[in-house]
């Protein structure tokens, strides 16, 4: 099963161990400078041991939908329909097409 956590930095990542290959490959935040990485089977020993590190996401729409609020990301912005929202759908779509 496939995996995603978002990490904050300072973070030593071995990306032998992750689906990503570099710091470029990952999604980021905007404002903190948090990334996301992916992975299947057991977490990496290189992720546990950082210290700043989010719950484990299996269900990427949720995951999606943390990446989408105003503590990620400049897109994340209080809107009462969210779901009509273009800039909102087409940073879900995004996010849905790089993770």
């Amino acid at each position: 099963m496939k995996s995603y956590i978002i990490i904050g930095q300072p973070c030593e990542i071995n990306f032998s161990e992750v689906d990503q290959n570099n710091y470029e490959d990952c999604v980021t935040s905007d404002l903190k400078g948090e990334i996301v990485v992916s992975y299947t089977g057991e977490m990496p020993q290189s992720i546990k041991n950082c210290v700043n590190k989010s719950v484990e996401y299996t269900d990427k729409d949720i995951l999606i939908e943390e990446l989408l609020s105003p503590d990620w990301t400049t897109y994340g912005f209080l809107d009462p329909n969210p779901e009509e929202n273009d800039d909102m759908n087409m940073m879900r779509q995004t996010y849905q097409d790089e993770l």
